[in-house]
């Protein structure tokens, strides 16, 4: 899926949630500041808007401090872990996305295809514990 394909699936889905009144939704991106500490929370999510047609509003935006790649990983189980022939990380904070591009088993023609293998047996627990922007994010969310 290319980019201004994701983009548009994304604005119409958007778009749909904010019809219904009894729709709520989060947007996460990440800081994504390649190596650029300057960049602050307010222009992230000005820029995370301007990409999706200033439709998302900035309280529904969420920035997280790593690539979200990285909460995929942790939340891999160890019988996952083996069957994908992923090494173990006790710690998945600084993987990023073509690191974590790399470890997707030749099987999977898409990312996308990958990202839902580990969506359906995802352990929270287990991400929890290896990655502290997505225990953040889930202790912010469920208090």
């Amino acid at each position: 899926m290319n980019a201004t394909l994701t983009k548009k699936i994304i604005l119409n889905y958007i778009k749909s949630l904010k019809k219904e009144s009894s729709s709520e939704y989060i947007f996460i991106c990440d800081f994504d500041a390649k190596g650029d500490n300057s960049i602050c929370i307010t222009i992230r999510k000005d820029k995370a808007k301007k990409e999706i047609s200033n439709v998302l509003e900035s309280n529904k935006i969420l920035v997280v401090k790593e690539e979200i790649e990285s909460w995929y990983l942790a939340g891999i189980n160890e019988f996952n872990l083996n069957r994908f022939k992923i090494k173990q990380y006790t710690n998945t904070e600084l993987i990023n996305k073509e690191q974590f591009v790399k470890l997707i088993p030749k099987k999977f023609e898409k990312k996308t295809n990958f990202l839902i293998a580990i969506l359906k047996e995802f352990d929270l627990e287990i991400g929890k514990n290896k990655n502290a922007s997505l225990k953040y994010f889930i202790t912010k969310f469920t208090s």
